[in-house]
């Protein structure tokens, strides 16, 4: 039987510390206005017992990180987080009040996974894997004692899996990896736009699940949930409708594959009907679970 798994890269403000881009999204109330979106998935999500994964940076539930907790960071970062701190709204850098509220209904068959601890990402000037680590094990610590229970999974900031190899000496862990389908830095302009014409013609791609000799679980994307940022925004939600409804028609089918949807809970609240779509997936993951024909499954339960 086919299976679907869902991972949200739950971030806030952290997501972007380090630029001007989360004061714009501040000042235009997007996490402000994110919350009465996450009120409707969650209750979505609960009603009809949807697994699925939060892959959450772990300075929003221990605001503030303290200066001393942060000494491994590369200066100019860690002065970036401090400032962040200091100047972000509470719902810009805290997602306490979210948890507090939801949490509890999908508890039981959701799973929290690490984003990092504050958001550190491979081309920050300075970083390099041992401070990368450090930043992951930080926030296994902190997810852990937050909510009383192991940590299994991390999804990499950014998609990028430069320091996949110390990652997964820590060991036992479940990694969501980039999906070569979408384009990266290292393709050039020319290439993302190659790879973003493809996806309007090829299928979703199945998620690569391998186990390494050190006893991770990686586990590439499939399909990235959003339309919204940059030009073109009529053509991306078009790529998206198609790829949705090309996933959707093969996994009603008896084609072998299992599949990796992702999105940025943000994105919800950036365009109107962004939420309105992805409880419409939703609807229709649940319909070919209750038909027997798919399992929607925990990032953890999908590695296995």
């Amino acid at each position: 039987m086919n299976r679907v798994t869902i991972s949200f890269d739950f971030e806030l403000g952290w997501g972007v510390l380090d630029s001007e881009l989360w004061i714009q999204r501040e000042q235009s109330s997007l996490y402000d206005n994110l919350r009465g979106h996450l009120d409707v998935v969650f209750e979505k999500l609960a009603e009809r017992e949807v697994p699925t994964t939060w892959a959450m940076v772990a300075g929003m539930l221990a605001p503030p990180l303290a200066e001393e907790k942060l000494g491994y960071l590369p200066v100019g970062y860690r002065n970036a987080v401090l400032e962040f701190q200091k100047q972000a709204k509470s719902t810009t850098i805290d997602a306490r009040d979210i948890i507090d509220n939801h949490w509890a209904k999908i508890e039981s068959f959701s799973e929290v996974a690490s984003h990092t601890a504050t958001h550190l990402y491979p081309e920050v000037p300075g970083v390099d894997s041992d401070c990368y680590k450090k930043d992951v094990k930080m926030s296994l610590t902190l997810l852990e004692q937050f909510f009383g229970e192991k940590v299994r999974s991390l999804v990499f900031t950014r998609d990028d899996t430069t320091f996949l190899d110390s990652v997964a000496t820590i060991g036992n862990l479940n990694l969501r990896t980039e999906c070569l389908a979408y384009g990266n830095r290292s393709d050039g302009s020319v290439g993302r736009i190659i790879k973003g014409c493809k996806r309007y013609m090829s299928h979703v791609p199945p998620s690569i699940i391998e186990k390494s000799s050190m006893g991770c679980t990686t586990q590439s994307g499939s399909l990235y949930f959003n339309w919204y940022g940059g030009r073109y925004v009529f053509l991306k939600k078009l790529q998206l409708e198609t790829q949705l409804n090309r996933l959707l028609h093969r996994l009603g089918t008896d084609e072998p594959g299992d599949y990796h949807v992702w999105l940025h809970p943000f994105n919800l609240a950036e365009t109107p009907d962004h939420t309105s779509r992805f409880l419409w997936f939703i609807d229709r993951l649940v319909a070919l679970r209750n038909s027997g024909q798919i399992e929607i499954v925990t990032m953890s339960e999908f590695s296995s």
